[in-house]
């Protein structure tokens, strides 16, 4: 369940919870276990969307709780104001541990130049695509990008040249892909992108297009005199076994973890393939490529590539 989902389904929890609790209220009384409820849904409220949820929890209330009895006749203003008081203070504190919990965890997967996601992510990201597309048979692509001679412009304009290189090429990458894809910092001047529900043939017109888009932009945003050109494996699962309903919890991890494995190697050779073919060019990892049964027993080998570019 991705974070948006949970952040809603916590928001109509809440609201119901405090209805509930202001229902309660009005019916029974102010009896300390339903008091009480209208803290949890705050702690609730603040944990889910730190200051403003708390806030609103708060603000919710103190307005039902000091309506309620003053329709009882058995509020003052005294009374108001300190229920009031425990509620903001209980959003304050809980709602200012929840932010600085999401920002550290947004540390924890962050790059810390680029501000893509980084390794650490990418690979739980990974594994969870893979999973499900063994599970459910969707489509999966996976680009690996890695930037040309980063080295000789470390070496010829110095190393922040270089980051702020690196920088640029992650903005373009993020900036022009749909909001399902995502960018991550693979290793030095890697950059790895997943592509779910996507093909290995329409995903090398995808990285067709980044690849165009940086040789156009990069260099000229950053004011160089050499262009900054990147190199793209593309690869697919297609191909790769369905998880079945027999198989047990160690099979299934087997298979993920082969199939992780499996899609990592062949964007590797793609990328490799397109670096020596000279970069700046796109290569695809294709399974209509592969060797025979009989040439792989023989002892051939045969390299899947197809050249695009």
């Amino acid at each position: 369940m991705n974070s948006v989902r949970l952040r809603v389904l916590v928001l109509l929890a809440v609201v119901g919870l405090q209805v509930g609790t202001a229902m309660m209220h009005a019916t029974l009384g102010a009896q300390d276990y339903i008091l009480s409820l209208y803290y949890v849904g705050i702690v609730i409220a603040a944990a889910g969307w730190g200051h403003l949820g708390g806030l609103i929890g708060a603000t919710f209330s103190t307005g039902v709780f000091i309506v309620i009895t003053w329709q009882r006749s058995v509020a003052t203003l005294s009374s108001g104001l300190l229920y009031a008081l425990f509620f903001y203070f209980i959003a304050l504190v809980v709602g200012k541990v929840a932010d600085e919990q999401q920002v550290i965890r947004r540390l924890t997967i962050t790059d810390s130049l680029t501000g893509v996601f980084n390794r650490y992510h990418f690979l739980r990201q990974l594994q969870a695509e893979v999973e499900r597309c063994q599970r459910y048979g969707n489509a999966l692509s996976l680009l690996l990008v890695d930037v040309d001679h980063l080295k000789d412009i470390n070496r010829r304009w110095g190393h922040q040249t270089g980051d702020q290189v690196l920088c640029e090429v992650a903005h373009v990458l993020r900036s022009h892909l749909r909001a399902s894809d995502t960018v991550y910092r693979y290793d030095g001047g890697e950059f790895a992108l997943i592509l779910p529900e996507v093909r290995a043939d329409d995903a090398y017109g995808v990285a067709e297009r980044l690849r165009q888009i940086v040789e156009e932009r990069v260099a000229t945003s950053l004011q160089l005199s050499h262009p900054v050109t990147i190199a793209i494996g593309v690869a697919d699962t297609s191909g790769s076994a369905l998880l079945t309903l027999w198989e047990t919890s160690e099979m299934e991890r087997r298979a993920l973890q082969a199939g992780m494995d499996q899609l990592l190697e062949r964007a590797d050779q793609a990328l490799y393939e397109a670096k020596r073919a000279g970069r700046n060019c796109v290569r695809i990892w294709r399974t209509s490529s592969l060797p025979s049964f009989r040439a792989v027993m023989g002892g051939g080998k045969v390299l899947p590539f197809e050249p695009r570019a």
